[in-house]
């Protein structure tokens, strides 16, 4: 065995006995990437890179996958294998979100139609707008009740920062009305799939899941003029300063919206008009400097 391969298996089994969901994310992304190369190369990522690509993975969780290595050599004291050939921006990447009308169509329908675990998971989906990964991490030990009602520990996935969510006490009746056993994200795309169909009587458009409703919410609170560091932290992401704002500007920003079995379309930008910025003309500091002499 190649001490660069001895190297990072070592890296994986410690990853892999970690207790955090996003380790052992990590681990099975390098364990899957060891067992495609022949070495630790730049011209090895870069082809693996591509048959991600080619097998169908959108270009931000192949960026995601590169990172992950990169980082992974670097933690092993071995050079992170250079694709200077690759390149990509988070901007780039296909943005899916539901519109706020889909969402109120798929609560109603649950909440008549569908079953209780159907419903405890859209629930907490909805109002929490946890990923795929999360929801499946729920346990009956992460649940307490307090002086404020019903509280449930988020346990979080892509570095995120854990912590106890208080539910008001109409969601809490939804949630717990049915048991959270252990699951996987792959099966909760069934309990996706069982309230899309229930609202609109079709199967999900493809592209079409859990975090369709995560960038739904973080558009919709936007909307409201909810301050983006309530935001960040509501979300659970760890991300501070800039980062924090490109995150909130990333989900706020959907590329796509679906809104039925129609399927995704394009967000269109909004026309130029004076009505578009009226709020910002209004206090422009400016603006008047640009008036003929003597006018207003």
């Amino acid at each position: 065995m190649a001490s660069w391969d001895g190297a990072l298996r070592a890296y994986v089994l410690r990853l892999a006995a970690s207790g955090s969901m996003t380790a052992r994310q990590r681990a099975r992304i390098i364990e899957r990437w060891l067992a495609a190369v022949p070495d630790a190369s730049g011209a090895s990522l870069a082809r693996y890179l591509r048959e991600l690509e080619q097998a169908g993975y959108a270009r931000g969780t192949v960026d995601r996958h590169r990172r992950i290595i990169q980082a992974a050599c670097r933690a092993c004291g071995l050079a992170a294998p250079p694709v200077p050939q690759w390149h990509f921006h988070r901007q780039e990447a296909r943005r899916v979100a539901l519109t706020r009308e889909a969402v109120r169509a798929c609560i109603a329908a649950v909440q008549t139609h569908g079953d209780s675990r159907t419903a405890a998971v859209w629930a907490i989906a909805t109002t929490l707008g946890l990923r795929a990964a999360e929801l499946a991490a729920i346990r009956p030990e992460d649940w307490r009740t307090g002086p404020d009602g019903v509280a449930l520990w988020v346990r979080t996935a892509k570095g995120g920062q854990p912590r106890w969510h208080w539910l008001p006490p109409a969601v809490a009746a939804w949630a717990q009305q049915a048991p959270w056993p252990r699951t996987t994200p792959h099966a909760l795309r069934a309990v996706f799939a069982a309230g899309w169909q229930a609202a609109f009587g079709a199967p999900p458009p493809p592209g079409t899941g859990w975090h369709a409703i995560r960038r739904a919410l973080v558009r919709d609170l936007v909307a409201t003029g909810t301050p983006w560091p309530a935001v960040v932290r509501f979300l659970r992401w760890r991300s501070g300063g800039q980062a924090a704002v490109d995150l909130v500007l990333l989900y706020g920003t959907p590329t796509e919206e679906v809104g039925g079995p129609d399927g995704a379309r394009p967000v269109s930008l909004p026309e130029a008009s004076a009505a578009a910025d009226a709020a910002i003309w209004a206090r422009h500091p400016y603006v008047d400097a640009w008036a003929p002499p003597g006018a207003g």
